[in-house]
């Protein structure tokens, strides 16, 4: 699967709504270049709050109009979580990312089961998944599960944050064939969830993080190709059924999830 292709047409600039949304504030632990505050005079203070409460209000109320299940594991002051969420970013990121894009036939909540669950993982995503759906909760995949802790593909790699049935993201990270990276940097994947009528559901993932150098641009290579074959494999889960892992099927020549 490594370096299979170049099937990503260049670099692409990622778009800012990715690092920050209002809806995804109370979830998200890690927001890079946030840290600016906007100033105000002592005259316009009172309308920009009341512009602010105006704007935000209708995005609160919305966001608590769920059960309590629901509220408990995606505000992380409710969460149950061992520590905090180790990310582990690059000394100096660069501004390009990976989109894969593909229409599942499947429903919203079956395709966000397939992301959430451990069950669901094993059907598209690896042999086997260790997924626990709350801000800090482990998001493992394991592709090779007889092998030693560490080694076994996705290990390590927690969930940042959340909005049911619309958006997921969890940190992930370099290949055992780069070694210099792996387990040592992270890079960070968002995944979002948009229904399309009754039946279909659009799925747009997006991987950023990834440093500057050699190892990077290998590692890039690498997931550009790679994501298109998780891309390939949650659409044809819901067209044939799970994933047949003696098998292990990828994309056609030239199949392509590129955004």
């Amino acid at each position: 699967m490594k370096n299979a292709n170049n099937l990503h047409g260049g670099n692409q600039r990622f778009p800012s709504e990715l690092m920050y949304d209002r809806r995804h504030a109370l979830s998200a632990k890690v927001r890079p270049g946030c840290n600016e505050r906007p100033t105000a005079d002592a005259k316009t203070r009172p309308s920009i709050a009341a512009e602010f409460s105006r704007k935000t209000r209708p995005q609160i109320e919305r966001r608590y109009q769920m059960d309590e299940s629901e509220k408990s594991i995606t505000n992380p002051h409710n969460a149950e979580r061992p520590g905090s969420i180790e990310y582990r970013p690059p000394e100096k990121m660069s501004d390009r990312h990976i989109r894969k894009t593909v229409l599942v036939q499947a429903n919203v909540s079956d395709v966000w089961d397939a992301w959430t669950t451990s069950e669901g993982g094993k059907t598209f995503f690896g042999d086997e998944c260790n997924f626990e759906l709350r801000v800090g909760g482990p998001y493992e995949v394991y592709f090779d599960p007889s092998a030693p802790a560490g080694s076994r593909g996705g290990d390590g790699y927690h969930i940042l944050s959340f909005v049911p049935r619309e958006m997921l993201s969890f940190t992930w990270g370099a290949p055992p064939s780069i070694p210099s990276l792996r387990n040592i940097f992270d890079t960070y994947v968002v995944v979002r969830f948009q229904p399309v009528g009754e039946s279909e559901t659009r799925i747009t993932l997006d991987a950023l993080g990834f440093g500057v150098g050699k190892d990077w641009d290998e590692d890039y290579e690498y997931f550009a190709t790679a994501w298109d074959v998780v891309m390939y494999r949650i659409m044809k889960r819901f067209e044939d059924g799970p994933i047949d892992w003696t098998q292990r099927p990828g994309p056609p020549d030239g199949w392509t999830a590129d955004g």
